[in-house]
């Protein structure tokens, strides 16, 4: 059944002015500018116009702001993935939004004025962690919540030349605001048909996408002595995805790819990518990608100098990346002892301090849970364990082409 379009929020405000004379004329003048300006921002979230914003603002195309806000608005990051579904329930999201504002409360300082302002839009992150069938059911789903969202943030305004032509200077918590468009639903995957030919489209554009990058393979397996390519079913879907190493810096590292079927595209795409995953500079060529119940994680060491560290990227099956951990070691000198000592660091994330303890117990909850080693030559972390996991292994990218092809002639 079609569903009216929800109509643009209206902006709450109030003016309530008791002053008089040529200030307060000037005051009203001012205030009703800034009234325009950020209604009309409104408007333009609710559109998810960012063009129309940046005319909105005092930037110039020299300003990173400039360039960054299209960013933000940019449905098509997973629109191209997804598809219309997607891009739909982001539109009606952005439709909610509300900015509620008392203008009179307006902070002026000089040439610039600062305001407190409410964005209210629609609970979507509730609805999102939901399990849905399809994105026609997450819209639906929207467009029944009751349930408010609420941020509370200022905007800043420039009076531009002192002329009164009050400009938004700058936007706080527009990266939170925006986040819906950067966040999947969580939507099953359709089962494939046994008659759709799913299969053998995934495993042709895999061929193709091999024969298309093996220039780069080759030299892979040139430099290391290692076997690049394969596939396995991570998801459980009933389609394979594809791996491989290939050429990352020209003569110095390789990148392991992961790549998916998109159905709706008939392509094959890259869905991560880890750079520098090995590299002739580093003295220890450790490395491991293996799949546990419910994620995908990719370990190799690294060095520089007299620093080595274990980089360990978890990605969840939408192969977006969860988090990662750092294993930094490194020698130090003892100002007591006037000795170099090995000092390591844990960390999770950008930056957060964690024990040996807290460290190892987290990472080998993702070894001990891990169910196929797509590539490896070391136990990740010590994990003795891990000796008896099934490893799937690679070939030659000649050989893999040649056995991808056997698989539906």
């Amino acid at each position: 059944m079609r569903v009216k379009q929800v109509i643009a929020a209206s902006v709450s405000v109030a003016m309530l002015l008791g002053v008089a004379g040529c200030d307060a004329f000037g005051i009203r003048q001012d205030m009703g500018v800034m009234y325009d300006r950020i209604t009309r921002y409104n408007q333009a979230l609710n559109n998810l116009d960012y063009e129309t914003i940046r005319d909105l603002t005092d930037w110039t195309e020299e300003d990173s702001d400039y360039t960054a806000i299209e960013t933000l608005f940019d449905t098509s990051y997973y629109g191209d993935i997804a598809g219309e579904g997607f891009v739909d329930c982001a539109k009606y999201v952005a439709s909610t939004i509300n900015i509620k504002f008392d203008v009179t409360g307006a902070r002026i300082d000089g040439n610039f004025a600062s305001l407190d302002v409410k964005y209210d839009l629609v609970y979507w992150q509730s609805v999102y962690s939901e399990p849905h069938d399809s994105f026609e059911a997450v819209l639906d789903d929207l467009k029944n919540s009751q349930h408010v969202y609420t941020i509370e943030s200022t905007i800043t305004l420039e009076n531009v030349n002192g002329s009164g032509d009050w400009r938004l200077c700058r936007i706080n918590d527009l990266n939170e605001l925006m986040s819906f468009v950067y966040t999947l639903p969580e939507v099953a995957a359709p089962e494939p048909e046994e008659d759709s030919g799913l299969y053998d489209a995934a495993i042709d554009s895999y061929v193709y996408t091999l024969s298309y990058c093996m220039n780069e393979i080759e030299k892979t397996e040139a430099m290391f002595g290692v076997n690049t390519c394969g596939i396995y079913d991570i998801d459980n879907d009933g389609i394979p995805e594809l791996y491989y190493l290939a050429e990352d810096r020209e003569g110095m590292s390789c990148k392991l790819c992961v790549c998916y079927y998109l159905d709706f595209a008939g392509e094959a795409v890259e869905g991560i990518t880890s750079n520098n995953f090995i590299n002739v500079e580093n003295d220890n060529k450790e490395f491991s990608c293996f799949v546990t119940d419910k994620e995908i994680v990719i370990v190799h060491g690294t060095s520089e100098g007299e620093t080595f560290s274990y980089v360990a990227d978890v990605y969840g099956f939408d192969l977006n990346l969860n988090t990662s951990y750092y294993c930094a070691q490194q020698y130090d000198y003892d100002p007591a002892t006037g000795e170099k000592v090995l000092v390591t660091r844990y960390l999770k994330g950008d930056s957060t301090d964690m024990t040996e303890e807290e460290f190892m117990n987290e990472v080998r909850d993702y070894t001990g849970r891990a169910q196929a080693v797509l590539l490896g030559n070391f136990q990740p972390f010590g994990d003795s364990t891990f000796d008896t996991v099934p490893v799937i292994g690679a070939s030659a990218c000649h050989d893999e082409i040649m056995y991808l092809k056997s698989l539906i002639e």
